[in-house]
């Protein structure tokens, strides 16, 4: 069953959404199972931002990630956030 495999995944977002850090790249080649847990991992795009976990950051010109996992607002305006990472989620559990 998937099922062990998105709550890891789910509770890994949320631990990084109370540490106010965005992920901005999840997807599947970014999860690994490591002891039966899985682990988000390749943080290269993240941003910690010092504001609540509403917050979305207007990057001018770069678009970070993956498109096939990207949002809608990361991918034509360039806009990121928390929410960008559960959208990227629910195509990852898709």
């Amino acid at each position: 069953s998937a099922q062990p495999i998105i709550k890891d995944i789910f509770c890994g977002l949320l631990y990084l959404a109370q540490k106010n850090v965005i992920h901005r790249d999840l997807k599947v080649a970014n999860v690994f199972l490591h002891n039966g847990k899985a682990k988000i991992a390749d943080f290269g795009f993240a941003k910690f931002t010092k504001y609540n976990i509403s917050y979305l950051d207007k990057i001018q010109g770069y678009q970070i990630g993956s498109p096939i996992y990207m949002s809608p607002e990361g991918l034509i305006h360039n806009i990121y956030g928390p929410k960008t990472d559960i959208w990227a989620f629910g195509v990852l559990i898709y």
